[in-house]
């Protein structure tokens, strides 16, 4: 690819643009993309009470990780719908059982931080 100052895609504006067709005829494109996300119980949680261990904060963000994922996989497999994560990169360390199914099931995933429990600067 040749770097260009408009990016890799020659610039065309929305309004000159053919129409988007998709399969079957469907008149709408439906992309579902669940965070999943890694909240350290031995850190101040955003949102939370401020205090170490938030246990209350922590909770309610680790069902999913244990619980609320994999209930998703199976509606979503069972419907044939395909995910893309947005994936903090400590889920890959301390619950990589989810990467494991999630790339089972051809899901994609697309970074969203290292983890929720600290902010960028």
């Amino acid at each position: 690819m040749e770097a260009q100052p408009y990016g890799p895609f020659a610039y065309v504006p929305v309004h000159d643009r053919p129409p988007i067709t998709w399969p079957n005829g469907a008149r709408v494109a439906l992309w579902v993309i669940p965070n999943i996300e890694f909240f350290a119980l031995d850190e101040t949680t955003p949102g939370g009470s401020g205090n170490v261990p938030d246990v209350s904060a922590w909770s309610k963000r680790d069902y999913g990780n244990r619980v609320g994922i994999f209930r998703m996989m199976e509606v979503m497999e069972k419907h044939g719908v395909r995910g893309t994560v947005a994936l903090n990169a400590d889920v890959c360390d301390h619950h990589p059982q989810i990467i494991e199914a999630a790339g089972a099931l051809d899901w994609e995933f697309m970074g969203h931080c290292r983890t929720n429990t600290q902010r960028l600067c």
